[in-house]
């Protein structure tokens, strides 16, 4: 299977030549395979959040290389990526616009990439393509059409912002503790979407996540970064037979029984 995301040298380092340097990597490389679903794990400060800002072009890396089905996209601006990348982030606020309804948040995200007005973009052909995308979420939001979306719970507009992000089929997904600010049983649907989206349109995926019970039952590999480096990268037989008492195992042998980072993969 051909490597669909490639990550070659990668090096990143804050506030260089200071007191506060901060070298988050160093020649990080990594390879996703097209429809790897990735869960990525590792403790504050790993780099994690850092890595998903780089690849979407919000941070720029000050070396390597990031092509995505050999196309080098390091020189790409953020809004230039976006034909490639969905993204879905913590804040339930960010990738949508919570002064705009339902069916405007959801005919920007159809449009993207075109020109259009917001006045023009909401075509009456496309109302009952939203409707029926909004009740496969089974969250009644194809009800609500017209209501703003910052009126919306948490996990509504998670659920709103996936589907945004997973309409064009892009070629990577990237979810950045898309259920961390949320309540248990919002996060529970959440996660039940994200997988089933994931999986009906064969999504490249990596997802950052704190919670190992997540990280060990979702997608078919996982990667561990710790200062900046991969100390864990399973897949296959090794990926389905893992438990979250020999994920918390490895990270101690790996890193000497490292308390505090312990107790936060926790």
């Amino acid at each position: 299977m051909r490597g669909l995301l490639k990550i070659e040298n990668l090096c990143k380092v804050f506030n260089e030549n200071t007191t506060n340097e901060n070298k988050v990597f160093q020649g990080l490389n990594f390879k996703v395979n097209k429809g790897d679903f990735i869960t990525l794990i590792g403790s504050n400060g790993a780099g994690k959040s850092t890595l998903l800002n780089i690849i979407a072009g919000t941070l720029k890396e000050d070396r390597g290389s990031i092509t995505i089905d050999d196309k080098n996209i390091e020189k790409l601006p953020e809004y230039k990526r976006s034909k490639y990348i969905g993204r879905v982030f913590q804040d339930t606020s960010k990738g949508i616009a919570l002064n705009l309804s339902i069916i405007e948040n959801l005919s920007l995200a159809y449009n993207k990439g075109k020109a259009f007005n917001l006045s023009f973009c909401i075509s009456k052909k496309n109302i009952n393509m939203f409707k029926e995308m909004l009740a496969q979420l089974n969250l009644g939001l194809e009800h609500k059409l017209n209501t703003k979306v910052g009126l919306l719970s948490g996990g509504q507009r998670q659920a709103l912002c996936l589907l945004m992000a997973v309409m064009h089929k892009p070629e990577i997904l990237l979810l950045d503790e898309h259920t961390a600010a949320l309540d248990p049983k919002a996060s529970e649907i959440i996660l039940y979407l994200t997988e089933k989206m994931v999986k009906e349109n064969n999504i490249t995926t990596l997802m950052v996540t704190h919670n190992l019970n997540n990280a060990v039952k979702l997608g078919n590999r996982i990667i561990m970064l710790h200062r900046g480096d991969i100390i864990l990268d399973l897949s296959g037989m090794e990926k389905e037979k893992l438990t979250v008492d020999k994920l918390i195992e490895s990270f101690d042998k790996a890193q000497g029984n490292y308390i505090s980072d312990r107790m936060l993969l926790a």
